[in-house]
């Protein structure tokens, strides 16, 4: 699990290209689609694939995905998370949030890892 959560995190962070956009979003904006990638990660993460394949997996089929469901560009979601990374306790409030929703999701049955 802990595995997932670390290549979840580098995908996020080192995904990004190009310059930051104009404006970040919301804390309210990101926690959703953060839980979203979490799940994601964990589903690639319980195929069991070799971490490089799990890698292009994510990026290229998952993360679009999750990203298109939430209307947010890639690289506007990656600059903001960029962005929150840097402010310890903004980002504290944010996997906060994601881990209780999180727990949330698992307890009502609509998330099984």
């Amino acid at each position: 699990m802990k595995s997932v959560y670390t290549l979840f995190i580098s995908l996020v962070l080192f995904s990004c290209g190009g310059r930051e956009n104009d404006y970040v979003l919301s804390k309210e904006q990101m926690v959703p689609v953060m839980v979203d990638l979490y799940i994601a990660a964990e589903l690639v993460s319980m195929a069991k694939l070799p971490m490089d394949s799990a890698s292009i997996y994510f990026k290229s089929i998952y993360k679009p995905d999750v990203l298109e469901k939430y209307n947010i560009e890639s690289q506007h979601f990656d600059s903001s998370y960029k962005y929150y990374s840097t402010k310890p306790k903004e980002f504290f409030l944010i996997q906060t949030a994601v881990a209780d929703s999180l727990r949330v999701k698992h307890l009502l049955g609509k998330v099984e890892f």
